[in-house]
Parts: C-alpha cells; sequence; structure tokens
C-alpha cells in the first residue's frame, strides 16, 4: 500500500472513528432523555393522584440505566483509543 493511500485510509478511519463516536453520545442522550420523560411523567402523575398514581411507566427503569451505564463505559472506552490514536500520530510528527 503506497503512503498516499495509507494516509487516505488513515484519514477514513479517524472519520469512522469519530462518527462512531459521536453516535454512542448520541445514544446516551436519547436515553438519557427518554428516562427524564418517564420520570418526569411519573412525577406529575404522583402529583395529581398521589398514592393511586400509576408507577408502570417506571417499569424496567433499572434495565434503561443498565444500558446507559454500558454506553458510557463503551464511550470512555472510544475516547482512550481515540487518545490512542492521536498519540502515534504525534509520534510520528516528532520523528
Amino acid at each position: 500500500m503506497s503512503e498516499v493511500d495509507k494516509l487516505a485510509r488513515m484519514a477514513q478511519e479517524m472519520g469512522d472513528a469519530r462518527n462512531r463516536i459521536e453516535r454512542t453520545a448520541m445514544a446516551i442522550k436519547t436515553n438519557l432523555t427518554n428516562v427524564r420523560s418517564r420520570i418526569g411523567l411519573t412525577l406529575e402523575e404522583l402529583d395529581r393522584l398521589g398514592t393511586e398514581a400509576d408507577l408502570s411507566t417506571l417499569g424496567s427503569l433499572h434495565e434503561q440505566g443498565a444500558v446507559i451505564d454500558q454506553q458510557i463505559q463503551q464511550l470512555k472506552q472510544q475516547r482512550i483509543f481515540l487518545e490512542q490514536a492521536l498519540n502515534s500520530l504525534k509520534l510520528i510528527k516528532l520523528s
């Protein structure tokens, strides 16, 4: 593979990595928004109905929290890998 091909591939890979990180962050934001919405609806119902409120909208909240935890860990790992790639590029620049 020629140097030009390698540089083009590196640029493509970095762009793909950036897109992947942005998708992960967007998924976290979406899931957090959904959880906030469900909690907000439940709070409103508790205010209106007190102990008679339907709390079923909170069902599987712990499962969604676990998904968010996994996504956060994934984003942290992606950031580490990106930082490692950038450090490798800096080494090339210094040599």
